[in-house]
């Protein structure tokens, strides 16, 4: 009597799949996902926004899944891509995807990897607000009043922020664009140092995540407005941008994971579902808002739509204003 293999072969995966998923040929126990530590890797230094968000989330699913989650900082995009996107596709290196994810398509022609390509998105975990602040000698109490002034003094308001190509600079050369003024840009070290300049009269305003709001909160700098379509749960009071007059503006900074693609599906539904808990738990909606941040636990699909939404969008407005970095 011949056996047909094949048949047989088939029988067994059909017995063996629950629980089962398939990446790059190697059979996965997802009910045992995860059995080892985790790496998550964070394009940025140990300290900052995005590291201490990587950590809230790192150390919830450490506890939820019983396996750590271990942050492992590596500054600078090419060498945190490149060893993300570059590892086994099995769930066990994770990345942080922050909003280089994307503003770098548009800005550089050798990256090492294709962030829709190269990775599945888990979920969007947070999303961080810009402020748009000015020094309070500046006689504009509104984004209307911002608006005004540049257009009556071409060319003559300085905003600044980080270097060309940071969110930032994009967020200031995106008001020119919708709200049709000439203003300079000034482009410093780190947003911090710009906050300074503002802060000193040097110039005239800027945008800026949380080194903004406090300032803001005590009245050293006046905040206009907010970068989001909707208001902020942080910052109730404060007006966006667009209904003050500069239709379309909505924009922020953001906080996720992806994993190298191919990665079984069924892992990143895990994952995902496991982060989308984590984000709406009080416990880290309080800590995240104290890095002025908003909770949001969004789906692997979810995720996925956003920055396949947001890559063309950024790159239109990096050629339509000719911006260059030379980086």
């Amino acid at each position: 009597m011949r056996h047909d293999w094949r048949r047989i072969a088939c029988l067994l995966v059909a017995a063996m799949a629950p629980g089962l998923a398939f990446g790059q040929g190697t059979a996965v126990r997802v009910d045992d996902y995860p059995s080892k530590p985790v790496r998550v890797i964070v394009a940025q230094p140990a300290g900052g926004n995005a590291d201490a968000q990587a950590r809230l989330f790192a150390a919830r699913l450490s506890e939820s899944l019983g396996r750590q989650f271990i942050v492992d900082n590596r500054p600078g995009r090419h060498i945190a891509w490149t060893i993300a996107g570059k590892s086994p596709a099995d769930g066990y290196t994770l990345l942080a995807v922050l909003p280089d994810f994307i503003f770098a398509p548009a800005l550089y022609s050798n990256l090492p990897v294709d962030p829709l390509k190269d990775f599945a998105p888990i979920s969007l975990m947070t999303q961080t607000p810009y402020l748009l602040v000015v020094n309070p000698a500046l006689p504009a109490k509104s984004v209307k009043e911002l608006v005004a002034l540049a257009l009556a003094r071409p060319g003559k308001l300085n905003f600044g922020g980080g270097i060309a190509g940071t969110g930032t600079h994009l967020m200031s050369v995106l008001l020119f664009s919708l709200a049709r003024i000439q203003a300079t840009y000034v482009p410093y070290k780190g947003a911090a140092q710009a906050i300074s300049e503002i802060l000193a009269g040097q110039i005239e305003a800027g945008f800026a995540t949380a080194l903004a709001a406090q300032h803001a909160r005590t009245g050293k700098l006046r905040a206009l407005g907010i970068s989001t379509a909707q208001r902020s749960k942080l910052f109730p009071d404060l007006p966006t941008i667009a209904e003050q007059g500069v239709a379309g503006f909505d924009a922020r900074a953001f906080h996720g994971w992806a994993a190298p693609a191919g990665t079984p599906p069924a892992i990143i539904g895990k994952l995902g579902a496991e982060l989308v808990k984590a984000a709406r738990s009080p416990e880290l909606t309080i800590a995240v808002s104290h890095e002025n941040s908003e909770a949001v636990g969004s789906t692997p699909e979810q995720f996925r739509q956003f920055i396949a939404a947001e890559i063309p969008r950024w790159r239109k407005l990096v050629q339509d204003s000719g911006i260059r970095v030379d980086y």
